[in-house]
C-alpha cells in the first residue's frame, strides 16, 4: 500500500522539485542554440561540458524517480543506514551539479561572445543547474536531520526555572 505522507514533509517534497528542475535543466541544456547543439562543437571541452551536465541531469532524474517510488512503497521496510546511503549520494550530486553548472556556465559565457550568438536556453539550463545545487544542498539538511548523528532537539522551555 503507497504511503504519500513522506511528500508532504520536507525530504520527500524537494526530491519532487529536484525532479522536475532536473528535467527542465537537461532539456535547456540539449536544445538547440545559435543554430547548433551542443554535439556540433567536435571534440573540444565545451561537447564534454555539455556532456557532463546533461549527464548529472538525466542521472539525479533517474535517481530521484527510484528514490520517489522507495519512498512511497518501500520507506518503513527499510534499514536505518539506507538513509545515511542517500545524504552520501545527495552530498555527491550536489557537489556535480555544482561542478556542473558551473563549467556550463563558463562555456556558455565563450559561446556568447560569438557575434549573433544568443544561446538563452543555454542560459537557462546554467540557472536551473544551480537551482538544482540549492535543492540538493537543502535536501542534506533535511536527511541529516533523519540520520542518528543529527543531535536531538531539546526544547529550553524543559530544561526547567531559570536562575535569577
Amino acid at each position: 500500500m503507497p504511503n504519500f505522507s513522506i511528500f508532504k514533509e520536507p525530504r520527500g517534497f524537494i526530491r519532487i522539485i529536484q525532479l522536475i528542475f532536473a528535467i527542465i535543466a537537461f532539456a535547456a541544456a540539449a536544445s538547440e542554440e545559435c543554430g547548433a547543439k551542443f554535439s556540433d562543437f567536435g571534440s573540444g571541452k565545451e561537447k564534454d561540458r555539455f556532456a557532463f551536465f546533461i549527464a548529472t541531469g538525466v542521472i539525479a532524474f533517474l535517481f530521484d524517480l527510484a528514490i520517489l517510488v522507495v519512498y512511497a512503497f518501500l520507506l518503513e521496510s527499510l534499514p536505518p543506514v539506507t538513509v545515511m546511503a542517500e545524504l552520501g549520494f545527495t552530498a555527491l550530486w550536489s557537489f556535480f551539479w555544482l561542478l556542473a553548472s558551473s563549467l556550463l556556465a563558463d562555456t556558455v559565457k565563450d559561446i556568447s561572445d560569438i557575434p549573433g550568438c544568443e544561446p538563452s536556453s543555454w542560459q537557462a539550463a546554467v540557472v536551473f543547474g544551480f537551482i538544482n545545487l540549492i535543492c540538493w544542498v537543502a535536501n542534506i539538511y533535511y536527511l541529516f536531520k533523519e540520520t542518528k548523528a543529527a543531535p536531538p532537539v531539546t526544547n529550553p522551555a524543559d530544561s526547567g526555572p531559570a536562575a535569577v
